[in-house]
């Protein structure tokens, strides 16, 4: 296992210090945060899926460290960011649910924080912040942002009901709406009706869009 670069308070005169390089700055969150023994994280709408380190996550959260996460509600709606946001959670990293605007950031161990050194623009580099009072204060706005956040298990939207599903099959293989209404025994205006109402449950512009979101939920 990589060996976590060692912090020393105030090393750069102020305690903070620019990372232009995301690499870089991906390097050492991974680092630091794989033997944290406490990780809290607020994450932007756009959030990048690690999936490929979902297990060694998984596996951390088994050997006890505590993680606490707040993501806007807005980024339910990308299904695949919302099912792995879930599936950590279950695992115990912990996630609410905000309506309110914060900005990203990362607090490691309560001893060094990260926030984007452009607010809203990951891209363009991060602010790595050793300073105790400015770490504090980080922490402090989680610990206010998240009491007033929903549980992620409240906050996601409900699975579909059995008449949503049937309708969800069958648009997997009729090619054409009044097959699909037969199969269903009823009048294609109700078929497109409930198809409509689906889209809608479902954040999805057309039919594609609406089985890919349920494939992505592992309703089908």
């Amino acid at each position: 296992m990589d060996s976590a670069p060692e912090l020393r308070f105030g090393d750069t005169g102020d305690g903070i210090e620019r990372i232009d390089d995301v690499s870089r700055i991906n390097e050492l969150l991974w680092s630091l945060s794989s033997r944290a023994a406490e990780v809290l994280a607020v994450h932007p709408v756009r959030r990048r899926v690690p999936r490929d380190r979902l297990p060694r996550f998984i596996q951390r959260l088994e050997n006890g460290a505590s993680w606490r996460t707040i993501v806007p509600r807005a980024l339910l709606e990308d299904a695949v960011a919302a099912e792995y946001c879930q599936k950590l959670h279950e695992a115990g990293d912990r996630h609410r649910v905000t309506d309110e605007t914060v900005q990203q950031m990362i607090i490691i161990d309560r001893r060094v924080g990260f926030v984007p050194a452009v607010p809203n623009a990951s891209a363009a580099g991060a602010l790595m912040i050793q300073q105790p009072g400015a770490v504090a204060t980080l922490a402090d706005l989680f610990e206010r942002v998240w009491t007033h956040a929903t549980d992620l298990g409240a906050a996601r939207p409900p699975a579909l009901c059995e008449d949503q599903m049937r309708i969800l099959r069958v648009m997997t293989t009729a090619t054409k709406d009044d097959v699909a209404a037969r199969q269903l025994g009823m009048g294609l205006r109700t078929y497109r009706r409930h198809v409509a109402a689906l889209l809608e449950s479902l954040n999805a512009t057309n039919r594609v869009q609406a089985v890919l979101a349920a494939k992505d939920r592992g309703w089908l």
